[in-house]
């Protein structure tokens, strides 16, 4: 750039340039603002989390995240009903609602026995009853590589 810069007389390369430079800067208009804001927002994007989850930086995508030590749901409120949905083993669940289970599967029994009836199951589905809430909420074990699936 230099080289040609050279073969521009000075007056030109020092007077005509920088003005009519600042001119365009201050005609110009990106998306309604003035340039300066524009190259600053254009910065503070740079910078910026390149992965969003509701507006709120994240981790990317493929990253490992932690375990979630809890997750509460609860009925919406006008109706006491579960909410449809899957939970993968290993977790505890606590049923604060009357409901059926229906364990769909069985896997084969290891040598470790355990003291819960859903030990070996694959697949526990979940039915809500109508009634009032359980005075004692009950819970269920799911073990590692069986699922809850609540309908």
């Amino acid at each position: 750039v230099g080289g040609l810069l050279d073969l521009i007389p000075a007056s030109i390369r020092y007077l005509a340039l920088p003005a009519l430079g600042g001119w365009a800067l201050a005609s110009l208009v990106i998306d309604g603002r003035p340039p300066h804001h524009a190259l600053l927002s254009a910065a503070r994007y740079g910078a910026s989390a390149g992965t969003l989850a509701g507006l709120r930086p994240t981790a990317p995508v493929g990253s490992s995240i932690g375990p979630v030590a809890s997750v509460q749901t609860a009925p919406a409120g006008d109706e006491p009903r579960y909410r449809a949905g899957r939970v993968r083993g290993p977790a505890t669940i606590t049923l604060r609602y009357p409901a059926q289970l229906e364990v769909t599967g069985r896997r084969p029994a290891k040598a470790v026995t355990a003291s819960s009836p859903l030990a070996n199951a694959k697949q526990v589905r979940v039915r809500g009853l109508a009634g009032r809430p359980l005075a004692r909420g009950a819970q269920i074990q799911v073990p590692e590589a069986a699922e809850v699936v609540f309908r």
